[in-house]
């Protein structure tokens, strides 16, 4: 997927994948890279489906919101998971949640 961002100039929400760390546990972690393949950002699920079967049996919760900036002519901090809004020092208001842009 790094590659892919590379190939493409983009940035790149690569999916998500099972991580396992040292200590054995496992992660449902998503991975965003940057046009020159830097990882910009990992997360690890906080919110796993099935109340204690299913993947909430397996997998580890994460612990943490990520924020990352992304590149552009104007600065824009994107959240992950994604939210309903993002910091744009932009008068536009194009950064808000649904309800408002519609």
């Amino acid at each position: 997927m790094r590659r892919a961002a590379i190939d493409c100039g983009v940035v790149l929400h690569a999916g998500s994948i099972v991580e396992r760390t040292p200590d054995g546990k496992l992660y449902n972690t998503s991975l965003v890279f940057d046009a020159q393949g830097a990882l910009l950002a990992a997360y690890r699920k906080i919110h796993r489906f099935g109340f204690n079967q299913g993947e909430a049996a397996v997998m580890s919760p994460g612990e943490h919101l990520v924020t990352f900036d992304l590149p552009g002519p104007e600065p824009l901090r994107s959240a992950w998971p994604p939210a309903t809004t993002c910091a744009s020092p932009s008068s536009t208001g194009a950064c808000s949640t649904p309800e408002r842009r519609r």
